[in-house]
């Protein structure tokens, strides 16, 4: 099924005008608050979802002090550097 929601991205980009990157955010942030309410969900999460397969994948974000922290990705699509 993650490939048919990448397939539906681009669908509505197509058919809508909406730039398909705004719909990848919208998915994160809405995987986020779901993840977020489950019972042992960590605060410090990121949900991240793969442009090409479409499988997205939940983890904690490393801190500031931690030696694999990197710093956070832009939540707007016009923010965006890098494909």
């Amino acid at each position: 099924m993650s490939r048919e929601i990448i397939e539906l991205v681009h669908e509505l980009e197509r058919d809508r005008g909406i730039e398909g990157d705004t719909l990848i955010l919208a998915l994160e942030d809405a995987l986020l608050a779901a993840y977020k309410k489950t019972p042992g969900a960590s605060r410090h999460a990121v949900v991240e979802l793969d442009r090409t397969e479409g499988d997205f994948r939940s983890r904690r974000r490393a801190s500031a002090c931690s030696p694999s922290w990197r710093p956070p990705r832009p939540r707007t699509a016009s923010a965006r550097t890098c494909s």
